[in-house]
């Protein structure tokens, strides 16, 4: 039996090994084809998360190129883009599918997941615009600033 603090995740044990997994699956693919995959999917399953501390969602999180940070507590409270220089390989896009029993076991998870995401989205249109992008797109007719 597993137990795991739904505000971690992933833990830095489990960064560690997703970053890994990560950088192995980009080498194999790279030697195979000689270019960088466009698209990486993954399916999020509720026994692996909790046993291995999130690995997957870490493994996802480097493909997009950002890294969680943390307060003194080890709780993830924000990300970090990892600077292209530092990373030396393009960003992956990825696709997302989570079993329904993930969805329903750490409370807010899924919201979480849906804060990444946000986040990871401004983030890389600022770094993209070089501070030149003050409004984007536009929601029910109104315009929204991206901070």
């Amino acid at each position: 039996m597993y137990s795991i603090n739904a505000e971690a995740p992933p833990s830095t044990r489990a960064w560690d090994n997703g970053k890994l997994l990560a950088e192995t699956t980009l080498k194999t693919y790279f030697k195979k084809h000689e270019d960088w995959p466009r698209k990486v999917s993954y399916t999020f399953w509720a026994g692996e998360f909790i046993e291995t501390e999130g690995a997957t969602f870490a493994q996802a999180l480097y493909m997009l190129g950002v890294e969680p940070i943390r307060d003194g507590m080890g709780h993830v409270t924000d990300i970090r883009l990892i600077p292209s220089e530092e990373l030396k390989r393009p960003r992956i896009d990825i696709v997302v599918q989570t079993s329904g029993q993930l969805r329903d076991l750490p409370p807010g998870h899924v919201e979480q997941s849906g804060w990444y995401g946000r986040r990871i989205g401004r983030r890389l249109i600022r770094k993209l615009c070089g501070g030149r992008c003050r409004r984007i797109g536009k929601t029910a007719g109104r315009k929204r600033n991206i901070t």
